[in-house]
């Protein structure tokens, strides 16, 4: 079946329109057509597949993942690809040329958390901090074609991620945040970010991927549960802690105070 999703990738589709035929099939039996998972992200969105049989037609349904065909009868099947543009996207690591987006849709999420007033971060920290030699932090930019752009922006979504270090474990990765536009919601590119961030952490070879949400983000809360991630509060009853500039500043007895800080600080 892999020669399936390779079929997929080579094709040619049109929104709207049926493909040519890609591939013949005798059915007999239900089964997995294919894990289709290695198409091209560009690929995306909602895929459908129409049976055309001698004998009748037959409808399979699924997801980018998993297909299943039901069963019909034994005739060799002609299976046909239609794409669905509408939900097309695209995940890419994060450029320079990015910061400015990404400073927007951190700015944005803020606003959603009503956190506004606590940003302080700038394109120019951005870049500094992510695109120079040494970087602090990992950056995934979700977008979608430019004549489907949100507000005028192609860039909907990012994750913005890096690695730690753990005592009991060792190597990790902390996800500090993942956001998608509102208008972008719903297409599964969310859920497209975490996954590859997640392949990333075990390409890595970390234990873990940590994480922290709002008590009140509900949907966050639930995106994250669902997605299998665990409540270390709940389970663990632990604490996040943090010194703010002031307090580290006396806890430093005015040691370190010369350092350069990001443009952002």
């Amino acid at each position: 079946m892999e020669g399936i999703a390779r079929q997929l990738e080579n094709s040619q589709p049109h929104h709207g329109e049926w493909g040519i035929p890609i591939c013949f099939l005798p059915l007999s039996e239900c089964f997995l057509l294919s894990d289709i998972s290695d198409i091209p992200i560009s690929h995306s969105g909602h895929i459908q597949a129409e049976l055309r049989l001698c004998g009748g037609s037959a409808r399979a349904k699924g997801s980018r993942s998993r297909w299943v065909l039901e069963r019909t009868c034994g005739w060799e099947a002609v299976l046909c690809a239609k794409f669905d543009f509408d939900m097309a996207f695209s995940i890419r690591e994060a450029t320079a040329e990015d910061a400015v987006h990404i400073a927007r849709m951190i700015k944005e999420q803020a606003e959603y958390e009503n956190l506004s007033e606590q940003v302080t971060q700038t394109e120019e920290g951005l870049v500094q901090d992510g695109f120079t030699q040494g970087p602090y932090y990992k950056c995934l930019v979700a977008e979608v074609p430019v004549d489907r752009a949100c507000r005028g922006h192609a860039a909907v979504g990012f994750a913005l991620y890096f690695h730690g270090y753990g005592t009991w474990k060792g190597r990790s990765s902390y996800l500090e945040d993942l956001y998608v536009m509102k208008e972008a919601q719903g297409q599964g590119i969310g859920t497209a970010l975490l996954q590859r961030v997640a392949e990333i952490t075990l390409q890595n070879k970390c234990c873990h991927l940590n994480l922290v949400v709002r008590n009140e983000n509900f949907p966050s809360v639930d995106f994250y549960q669902a997605k299998g991630a665990v409540d270390l509060t709940k389970l663990e009853g632990r604490h996040l802690f943090r010194f703010e500039q002031e307090q580290l500043a006396k806890l430093a007895g005015g040691k370190g105070q010369n350092v350069a800080a990001s443009p952002s600080q």
